[in-house]
């Protein structure tokens, strides 16, 4: 057994000791790792790279925070900027917002190229859809998103087909969303 893997096992024994000890459960976020299984330990080296790597064009492979309030759009701005530094690019066009091109690095040294964005569907990763490879680290890449603290930020964009100006961000760790929308547009 690796180091690593001890240490996560006796940081796993000391949450649910503590848990017992309080009288609480353990949360149902906290995955027994004693129990992983090779494909589960995958694990991923995620850094910023050039977007010039993206060069088999990107499709969407999964969103992030798409059944909750606006408030974790900002979130997860503020942890992308945390997680990778500025975008490649930012717009006014909150349909186009922001990408950030990150490369996954596996264990073996392979690559996988992916685009962290906001774009007409909201927080998203893209990559090669048809790839397996991609979507398993698409998935670990908005797990370790979604794990960060995020830095404090502001941007103020359109909805285009709307006119709304939404201002998004966060302040002291507190995300915000806030937009124009006239009570009568929907």
């Amino acid at each position: 057994m690796t180091k690593v893997k001890t240490m996560k096992k006796r940081a796993l024994a000391l949450l649910i000791l503590l848990a017992t000890m309080t009288g609480c459960k353990a949360a149902p976020e906290i995955r027994d790792l004693s129990r992983q299984t090779e494909t589960e330990d995958f694990m991923y080296n995620f850094k910023p790279c050039s977007p010039d790597l993206l060069t088999n064009g990107s499709s969407k492979i999964r969103s992030l925070y798409d059944d909750k309030s606006a408030e974790y759009h900002s979130l997860f701005v503020g942890q992308v900027l945390s997680r990778f530094g500025e975008p490649d690019y930012v717009t006014e066009d909150n349909e186009n917002l922001f990408s950030k091109a990150v490369s996954a690095e596996d264990k073996d040294g392979n690559v996988i190229y992916l685009d962290v964005y906001y774009g007409p569907s909201g927080p998203a990763i893209g990559g090669d859809v048809g790839e397996k490879e991609s979507r398993k680290a698409a998935d670990a890449l908005a797990e370790y998103i979604m794990a960060a603290a995020p830095k404090d930020f502001e941007y103020i964009s359109v909805y285009e087909d709307f006119g709304v100006t939404v201002k998004m961000g966060v302040e002291n760790g507190k995300p915000y969303y806030i937009s124009d929308t006239p009570g009568d547009l929907f």
